[in-house]
């Protein structure tokens, strides 16, 4: 069992820094994400895509991935399409089958504007 806690903390760190970010942020409270925080401003910095693949159904990564090309943003899809978990990633779910897409620009502004963790710094 050690080992495959191990190995999971090696996958994880063989990420992309982005996405060890976000991960990190969906792990704190409500109050202290800043995708939560600031999701007005995702809004306002967002698209709109059709969701035209059934690829896409209950697998955001893949939108992310083909919309992107970074499939570790899914959270911050879910986050701005107000659906709770991988699995309400359907058109149906979405207004009139359109997924809000924030702009990539602005996730990466979020990300360098955040306040690291006293884990992060070292403290």
């Amino acid at each position: 069992m050690a080992n495959d806690t191990s190995n999971l903390k090696k996958h994880y760190q063989s990420q992309p820094y982005d996405y060890q970010l976000i991960i990190k942020e969906f792990n704190k409270t409500v109050y202290d994400n800043i995708f939560r925080i600031n999701k007005d401003f995702l809004l306002l910095n967002s698209q709109l895509v059709e969701f035209n693949t059934d690829n896409w159904k209950m697998r955001p990564e893949f939108f992310c991935d083909d919309h992107y090309k970074h499939p570790y943003i899914y959270p911050v899809i879910l986050l701005a399409n107000n659906l709770k978990s991988i699995f309400e990633f359907l058109p149906e779910n979405l207004r009139e089958n359109y997924i809000i897409a924030p702009k990539l620009i602005a996730i990466t502004r979020l990300l360098e504007n955040r306040i690291p963790t006293s884990e992060e710094i070292g403290d």
